[in-house]
């Protein structure tokens, strides 16, 4: 779900709600990217490319204390596991690039690529990062 704010011709702020369902072995989670757009409007047509850059903040379905199944070998030792605490919140950057295509006045269709990069702390010396690349597609009436 999204909403496009504009701010002038070309700019506008988007902010988005988006469910993530990874698998069994990462948490749900619901991403909250805010996104600054800014649209190629001088062309003429119905086709509009844009650009998005913007942060972004996930907030992950999860006990706070989870088992994380990462194994270390020290030497002469064998392998341990570690318990760590699972931060649930994390924080990054979005950018992309796309194309909306006029369907009339009021009704668009938009389709992109875009590019996020996130960190997510722990409290045992920890930093999962992590990338993406989506594909969005999208309606707005």
């Amino acid at each position: 779900m999204f909403a496009q704010v504009p701010l002038d011709e070309c700019f506008s702020f988007h902010p988005e709600v988006l469910y993530n369902h990874y698998s069994y072995s990462k948490p749900a989670s619901i991403q909250l990217p805010m996104v600054f757009r800014y649209t190629f409007n001088y062309r003429k047509g119905n086709t509009i490319p844009y650009i998005d850059l913007g942060l972004l903040m996930d907030i992950a379905f999860a006990n706070e204390k989870i088992y994380k199944n990462l194994m270390y070998s020290v030497a002469g030792e064998e392998a341990k596991y570690l318990w760590t605490t699972f931060n649930l919140f994390q924080y990054g950057i979005i950018f992309g690039a796309g194309i909306e295509y006029k369907l009339n006045m009021k009704h668009s269709l938009y389709g992109g690529l875009r590019f996020r990069y996130g960190r997510r702390g722990s409290s045992s010396d920890l930093l999962e990062k992590s990338t993406g690349l989506s594909c969005c597609l999208a309606y707005g009436f």
